[in-house]
């Protein structure tokens, strides 16, 4: 009765999962409709073991069902395995009826009739006989039998055995072995072009090793696309033996190679460990065979896994890497070009292909690539537009370099100094980070800093010794531990960072034998200045008390110059240290554009920050990325659109606050609401000018590089600055006229390498202005109908301009016609 109940239980359940899977008659999966008690039927075995493995091996069933449906896609269909086995099979008999030829000498390939040799038989000349004659095996190898082969590019390889008879155990030595098989496959490419199944025929070398030459067929007409087959002659198992082809050993002799014979009897001769493993890899194909076809006996799962990587491979552009090569599949050496710096290097291009274009003249050149007609090219009529903007960014006097070495040389100082940093023993607090806080620590600073040697103790001149030489300090945020010992007013944290300024001078003087100056707010090292600053200290700063004694927070302009200095600073260096080592044309690109800032005044209302930040899409080549730097500056929408990466919640919050927010926003990761870099400048006014000048300057370099006449780069920028130190008298006379006068007017000057400070009227500074005892600088008294009014004093305001600038203004230029009082 029990066995009854069963059998009407397996039966139902198999009406059951009929109707499940009905299909209709052309073919297509149609939705059942199931009763009440059908759906609410609990689940059998079989899919409750298909649930568990969807949960457990695979946590998602719609993984599951992508990569089935993935492996669906790629996989062979039955109908092409029956063109490829059917191709396949063709093949094999054919070349089982290879007609035996008669025994020639390997250097004569007369009976070839006209059929290239994929070997370059270079010498001509060598020992040994050869003729043709069936294959001794032919197996299917690779992907094909082991089930791993995927589209579209369909594969398959075929392993021909030379016979033995046509081999000889010393065809190791000087190529003998390589050429008797570039010759069979020679024969047999000859056979095959009689066949009629046979589409095309053409050579191919395995991994791009010419020495490893095969032989390409391809069904004719529509199925030509649909798979290729690639011949591979191998050597009879355990033809060569193994331990003849050791890296070290020798199988090309010198004096055959180079026909000149040797007068040293006891010189050995070199190892050629290249062709060594080229030989070597011919015995491989059938035991990797035989190796992977057990394994994937063992793992069920092979198949599928080698071919979702395969798809992986392919998706990235990884499933094939190849050596350069011209278009005819003419292989190329490669070869080392010298250059004196970073920058020369940069030229490589242009020194390949001058020699390249003088070979040809020459007719040296082995593979020629190029048509006949383009002969006999001389070297005037190269025009290289790769490196014309180096001149304004160059520096040194005996090797001219665009300061990429010297700005490696601080960044490698600062490392050496960090990793001294950590190995100090004996301090209070130990250190969390060492973080670098200058533009040359991020190879974006316009002036590079070159070797000083400190010959003398004195840091101030005196009657018989002149100044020394100003060098800029670099600033290294230093980070010490928290603890709960720290003091919570402002003041008594200055005190502790004192005290540990003398603390770590003295351990780097007594443990490392540096040269340190401690002060209350910094540590001079004779390497860079460094700063210890407190996380708390900018909140500290915030806080402050009401005359009730509620502490309140307000911002204030200390805390935020403080942040600035030790968070947001040591932020954006390492940033754009790492992006300088992925890009290393980035610096280069960062110091043009700063260097164009400059020269159009408008350096101090674009920051650097911010013009580091604009240069930071990736780029190819210094002239390319400052190109870019001009388009991006002059076609950016400024008004309506955040400088940042695609992050939708940035510009959200950018359209929710835009009248609030600063012409130019330039935003970070580590500042999503705030641009901390152009909170403060430009000004509208000034950010249209820059784009405007953007524009002009971009027009004019690409009318200058695509011109075929002599470029004048300099039309964009000035000559570079040759000496700097930081007591500038135009900075403090521009700030002294700023504070004077800069409710009136712009002053504009090019900090790099200028000699014209730009005055500029603003448009409301001429409109009358009520009478008031507290607004008469600058200004004077007008009485129109009874009523006071003031004006600018343009009079007064020169005369002070004269005073102010007296010793260092050469001359003023009036420019009159462009305003009036």
């Amino acid at each position: 009765m029990k066995k009854k109940r069963k059998e009407r239980a397996q039966n139902s359940q198999m009406i059951s999962n009929e109707k499940r899977r009905a299909l209709s008659d052309d073919g297509v999966l149609r939705p059942v409709k199931l009763s009440k008690k059908e759906l609410d039927k609990a689940p059998t075995v079989e899919e409750l073991n298909q649930l568990k493995e969807a949960e457990y091996l695979f946590h998602c069933s719609i993984l599951k069902m992508q990569m089935e449906e993935l492996l669906k896609e790629v996989a062979l269909s039955e109908h092409r395995k029956k063109l490829v086995d059917s191709f396949v099979q063709q093949v094999t008999d054919f070349l089982q009826c290879v007609p035996e030829s008669e025994v020639v000498e390997l250097d004569d390939i007369s009976w070839l009739s006209g059929v290239e040799v994929p070997f370059l038989l270079v010498p001509s000349t060598t020992k040994g006989k050869f003729h043709m004659e069936p294959p001794a095996s032919i197996s299917l190898v690779g992907s094909y039998p082991l089930g791993t082969c995927v589209k579209p590019k369909v594969s398959v390889d075929l392993a021909v055995t030379i016979p033995a008879s046509i081999l000889h155990p010393m065809d190791a030595i000087n190529q003998r072995y390589p050429r008797k098989r570039a010759l069979y496959l020679a024969g047999l490419a000859r056979h095959l072009s009689f066949a009629k199944f046979v589409g095309s025929l053409h050579y191919s070398c395995l991994h791009g090793n010419r020495l490893r030459p095969v032989l390409l067929l391809k069904p004719p007409g529509k199925d030509s696309s649909k798979v290729t087959l690639r011949i591979h002659a191998i050597p009879p198992p355990d033809f060569l033996k193994p331990s003849r082809f050791h890296p070290q050993k020798n199988n090309i002799r010198t004096e055959w190679f180079t026909g000149v014979a040797d007068t040293q009897q006891d010189s050995s001769e070199p190892p050629t460990p290249h062709y060594n493993s080229t030989v070597l890899g011919d015995h491989l194909p059938l035991s990797h065979l035989q190796f992977l076809s057990a394994i994937s006996a063992q793992c069920p799962a092979f198949g599928e896994g080698v071919a979702l990587l395969k798809v992986w491979l392919r998706q990235r552009e990884l499933d094939q890497v190849r050596p350069q090569y011209f278009q005819d599949r003419a292989m190329t050496e490669a070869v080392l070009w010298s250059g004196n710096s970073i920058s020369h290097r940069r030229f490589v291009l242009l020194k390949i292909i001058a020699h390249l274009l003088e070979l040809f003249k020459q007719n040296i050149l082995f593979v020629i690539f190029f048509h006949s007609s383009h002969a006999d090219i001389p070297k005037s009529c190269i025009r290289f537009v790769g490196g014309p903007l180096d001149i304004v960014i160059k520096v040194g006097k005996e090797i001219h370099t665009t300061g990429e070495e010297e700005s490696l040389k601080v960044v490698q100082s600062y490392n050496d100094l960090s990793k001294k940093l950590w190995q100090l023993k004996g301090l209070p607090l130990s250190i969390t980070s060492v973080q670098g806080a200058h533009q040359a620590l991020r190879y974006t600073q316009f002036l590079v800093f070159f070797d000083r040697k400190k010959n003398h103790l004195g840091l101030v001149p005196k009657e018989n010794k002149p100044c020394p030489y100003y060098i800029t300090p670099i600033k290294v945020i230093v980070h010490m531990k928290g603890s709960g010992k720290w003091p919570s007013e402002h003041m008594a944290i200055r005190h502790v960072k004192a005290a540990f300024h003398i603390c770590l001078g003295e351990l780097l003087c007594k443990q490392h034998k540096y040269k340190c100056h401690a002060t209350p707010t910094y540590l001079d090292v004779w390497k860079s200045s460094e700063s210890h600053p407190y996380h708390r200290e900018p909140q500290i700063l915030r806080e402050s008390l009401t005359p009730e004694g509620m502490l309140i927070y307000r911002d204030n302009a200390e805390a935020q110059a403080l942040e600035l200095e030790t968070l947001h600073k040591p932020f954006l260096t390492s940033t754009l240290h790492g992006l300088h080592q992925q890009y290393e044309h980035f610096g280069v690109v960062c110091r043009l554009a700063k260097h164009w800032l400059a020269s159009q005044f408008l350096l101090e209302d674009i920051r650097e920050e911010a013009a580091a930040l604009d240069t930071a899409p990736l780029h190819s080549s210094p002239q390319v990325g400052f190109l870019r730097f001009l388009h991006l500056l002059s076609t950016f929408d400024w008004k309506n659109n955040p400088d940042t990466a695609e992050h939708t919640d940035i510009k959200n919050d950018f359209v929710a606050s835009r009248e609030s927010l600063p012409s130019m926003f330039i935003v970070t990761h580590n500042d999503k609401k705030v641009s901390v870099w152009t909170k403060e400048a430009p000004s509208v006014q000034m950010l249209q000018c820059a784009v405007m000048l953007a524009a002009e300057s971009l027009h004019v370099l690409e009318t200058q590089l695509d011109s075929g006449q002599k470029q004048d780069i300099r039309v964009a920028f000035r000559p570079p600055l040759e000496a700097y130190d930081d007591y500038d008298p135009v900075r403090l006379y521009l700030s002294e006229l700023r504070e004077a006068f800069g409710d009136l007017a712009l002053f504009l000057y090019d900090p790099y390498c200028g000699t014209v400070i730009a005055v500029l009227w603003k448009p409301a500074a001429f409109e009358p202005k009520p009478f008031k005892t507290s607004l008469m600088n600058a200004r004077r008294v007008e009485v129109n109908d009874g009523v006071a009014t003031t004006v600018p004093n343009v009079e007064a305001i020169l005369q002070d301009l004269h005073v102010i600038g007296e010793g260092l203004v050469k001359k003023f230029d009036l420019r009159t016609e462009k305003w009036v009082v």
